[in-house]
């Protein structure tokens, strides 16, 4: 389970994905895939929850709260804007479906609990087509955002043929054929909504890994940096 590099928090998980007023839900119970439709706009987002067991501490500043109240806020410190290996990004508890019995440990007054529950997750299938908007455009293709997710490119090979990348807009252009042997460039610049289709996802495992004789550092004396990596990545 690793963090995921923004600045996104909890509420804004629930303000995006959670039911509200002005929206409905439908849930598929074959596949645990659910749709929040707005009533006032035609727009579907499509996400899964992932059933999940684990044990959860309750410290005992929280006996005074409702169980399962106190065992969702530490599922959701847990979990949320987190990924999980080979699962996805997680985004918000949807339902506790079983709590088992609660025990106390000599030499810790915390409760602990084995909870079985379903946990929203944001992991698009292959082939899936989904608007975003351009971050920034590099030689390595084209950054997309969804405003809580950033880790998306567009490669080169994947755009519209034929692009080019033009160094002084750092932007990627294509060379539009008007069908009279002209070709009108059209920018892709940053902050344009961009439809994409989802072809590959890639996971990677960011635990912390220490040089195999800790007394090793480099030559400033400290010990060598890895870059940052990115846990969960779509092309």
């Amino acid at each position: 389970m690793k963090n995921y590099a923004t600045s996104t928090d909890v509420a804004q998980w629930h303000k995006v994905f959670a039911p509200s007023p002005l929206t409905t839900r439908e849930v598929v119970p074959s596949t645990g895939q659910f749709t929040y439709q707005s009533r006032t706009s035609n727009k579907m987002c499509l996400r899964s929850y992932r059933k999940m067991k684990h044990v959860i501490r309750t410290p005992p500043h929280m006996f005074h709260l409702k169980l399962n109240d106190a065992i969702a806020e530490e599922l959701n410190k847990k979990l949320a804007n987190k990924v999980v290996l080979n699962v996805g990004l997680c985004i918000a508890l949807y339902d506790i479906t079983r709590l088992q019995d609660s025990y106390i440990f000599p030499g810790d007054g915390a409760a602990h609990t084995k909870v079985h529950f379903r946990y929203v997750v944001f992991r698009p299938f292959l082939e899936e087509v989904i608007i975003g908007k351009i971050r920034s455009c590099s030689r390595e293709g084209v950054h997309v955002s969804l405003g809580f997710f950033d880790d998306i490119i567009i490669p080169p090979n994947a755009l519209q043929h034929p692009s080019r990348f033009d160094e002084q807009e750092q932007a990627w252009v294509w060379e539009y054929s008007t069908g009279d042997g002209d070709k009108h460039d059209l920018f892709m610049d940053p902050g344009e909504p961009i439809r994409f289709r989802v072809t590959a996802e890639n996971f990677v495992e960011t635990s912390p890994s220490g040089p195999e004789n800790p007394d090793i550092v480099n030559a400033s004396g400290d010990a060598s940096a890895e870059e940052p990596k990115v846990p969960y990545t779509l092309t």
